[in-house]
């Protein structure tokens, strides 16, 4: 981001998680207002409560790419932090699930979680995983 005065750049504090090997994460859209009237959802790593069932989730992302658990922006930009930033001391999930490959090119998924102790946003843990076999 460009600070307008100054015009050096600066960079906003945010944790992403980045999956490989075609994994994806649940996500849920974080509601903003953007003027007008007008409300749009800006894509983050859904929070997910233990035993909760990720089977039929509606919306996924491939690796995790372009949305983050949480991030800081200006108070006057309006975008929202996301869901983990207001996690405190709670060991939550965030949902994982991998593409597999079936008879005859059929695809199927295999679904897991990653645990996470998120004492704050700026102090979380990945405490530990799991996926179907």
């Amino acid at each position: 981001m460009m600070n307008i005065k100054s015009g050096k750049e600066y960079f906003l504090p945010f944790c992403r998680l980045i999956l490989q090997n075609g994994f994806e994460v649940a996500m849920r859209g974080f509601p903003y207002a953007c003027g007008h009237g007008i409300c749009k959802y800006a894509p983050f790593y859904d929070v997910i409560e233990f035993d909760t069932d990720i089977s039929h989730y509606p919306t996924w992302n491939p690796g995790g790419k372009d949305i983050t658990m949480w991030l800081i922006t200006p108070a006057d930009s309006g975008f929202p932090p996301g869901w983990w930033y207001y996690v405190e001391d709670k060991e939550m999930h965030i949902g994982i699930r991998q593409k597999q490959f079936g008879a005859k090119k059929s695809i199927y998924y295999k679904y897991g979680w990653i645990k996470v102790n998120a004492v704050s946003h700026q102090n979380t843990s990945y405490v530990s995983f799991a996926i179907e076999k």
